[in-house]
């Protein structure tokens, strides 16, 4: 069998035990979005290895997980975040930066990156 989802390997996979259900819900969202769209499923970080080079509480607290974008297009991006929303919107944290409950965020930066966040 051919393992769907792939880690980066900084990822404990072991953190998955101390996540929030909300986040393993998200999670099997997106697998499922992605395997639809036959699209990568590359999760970059989780929780411990977050812990070392985030400050971000939704990482540390287990409620959040990375995922690469790479082999997405623009527009598959908009289509995730729409699905997402639709799907699994109501568990999604409320984004510090302007008041707003996101499941998924598109981050830019030097290394554009799916940030998914559920409320406590």
């Amino acid at each position: 069998m051919t393992s769907f989802y792939k880690f980066k390997p900084e990822v404990t996979l072991n953190d998955l035990e101390n996540a929030n259900p909300k986040l393993l819900i998200v999670l099997g969202y997106f697998g499922l979005f992605c395997q639809e769209h036959t699209l990568p499923c590359l999760i970059t970080s989780l929780f411990t290895d977050a812990v070392k080079i985030r400050s971000s509480s939704t990482h540390r607290d287990g409620r959040a997980f990375d995922a690469s974008i790479r082999g997405f297009t623009d527009e598959d991006i908009k289509m995730l975040v729409e699905y997402m929303e639709d799907k699994v919107g109501s568990l999604g944290a409320i984004s510090l930066s302007d008041n707003i409950r996101r499941v998924v965020i598109c981050h830019g930066g030097t290394a554009r990156h799916l940030h998914f966040q559920v409320s406590p």
